[in-house]
């Protein structure tokens, strides 16, 4: 709280007749959301109503108001004709997801349909500090290091660290991995069909509900010359409810680590509220425009053109 009025008293010291453009982010409600979701979600299971209590009501609710009426001082700086653009760039939501299991899921997976034979076995009973020796020597020799460094030579694939909102997997490729076990081409495809029929028959032990939305293919959406540092697939959790135990036909069972840490995540889509700028007639646009909107009208003075200065409207965007 004390945050957003500094921040608000920064911004309205920087606004001036001789400013042409300013730019602000208030960081407050991220980080909240982050921290006190669960003190807003009564249905979380680390909800604690005595705690909410003692802190005066929802600590939540209370910085989003904290930065409404900030926004509200700001606008009274302002002279009418000003082009204003509020962005609140995602949603937040509770943090509910399987990527602390992900990992022991896939080595299920694995050992039902792509298990270790003949001499990759013997080797996974080299010590790994053993095997290592002639990579470390290699490393030493080369300029640049080849990235990333898989977690085990001997894996068929594994998860990747990646944000929590969606689980990432990598496929222990040839030609790209040092120790490849997954061939190019056709066995590539039908090991990602293989991992995405898996993940998608997971279900929560408790409900039966699944545990994952979609499996995302990383090639359909984000080719380029930096794909090899990027998962192969990207995992979608069901975020309605909370991960405790998963189960499907290959994998039996898994229960989740018991972790601390933010109880608050993101959602994909947020919203934009614009006064004296046109937005596209659409209900949605995608952020990377929003740019180009500033910039063919503030930027060029054509601001206000199409909708001659209305009131502030919401438009969500994916």
């Amino acid at each position: 709280l004390d945050g957003v009025q500094r921040r608000t008293r920064a911004i309205e010291g920087l606004l001036g007749p001789d400013v042409d453009f300013l730019a602000a982010v208030f960081s407050e409600t991220h980080c909240a959301g982050h921290q006190f979701f669960h003190l807003h979600h009564t249905a979380n299971p680390a909800h604690d109503p005595a705690l909410v209590q003692q802190m005066g009501g929802d600590p939540l609710l209370a910085v989003y108001r904290a930065l409404d009426a900030a926004l509200g001082e700001v606008l009274t700086r302002l002279a009418p004709d000003d082009a204003v653009m509020v962005l609140l760039s995602h949603g937040m939501g509770p943090h509910f997801d399987g990527s602390s299991m992900l990992n022991a899921i896939l080595q299920r997976i694995e050992a039902r349909h792509r298990p270790l034979t003949g001499v990759a076995r013997w080797r996974r009973a080299v010590p790994a500090r053993a095997r290592g020796a002639r990579r470390r020597v290699e490393r030493r020799l080369r300029e640049q290091p080849r990235q990333p460094q898989i977690i085990d030579e001997l894996r068929a694939w594994f998860a990747m660290p990646n944000n929590d909102l969606y689980g990432a997997v990598r496929l222990n490729l040839e030609g790209r991995e040092p120790y490849g076990r997954i061939r190019q081409g056709d066995d590539f495809e039908s090991t990602l069909d293989l991992l995405s029929r898996e993940l998608l028959a997971l279900r929560h032990v408790d409900s039966g509900s699944p545990a994952v939305l979609r499996v995302i293919r990383v090639d359909d959406h984000h080719p380029g010359p930096n794909r090899n540092m990027l998962p192969d697939l990207c995992v979608e959790w069901n975020w309605s409810e909370p991960f405790h135990s998963l189960t499907s036909p290959t994998i039996g069972t898994i229960t989740a680590d018991v972790r601390m840490g933010r109880t608050g995540d993101h959602r994909p889509h947020g919203a934009v509220f614009t006064h004296n700028l046109a937005l596209p007639e659409r209900s949605s646009l995608p952020i990377e425009s929003v740019a180009g909107l500033l910039v063919d009208q503030v930027l060029t003075g054509r601001s206000g053109e199409a909708d001659g200065g209305s009131a502030p409207r919401p438009t969500p965007h994916p």
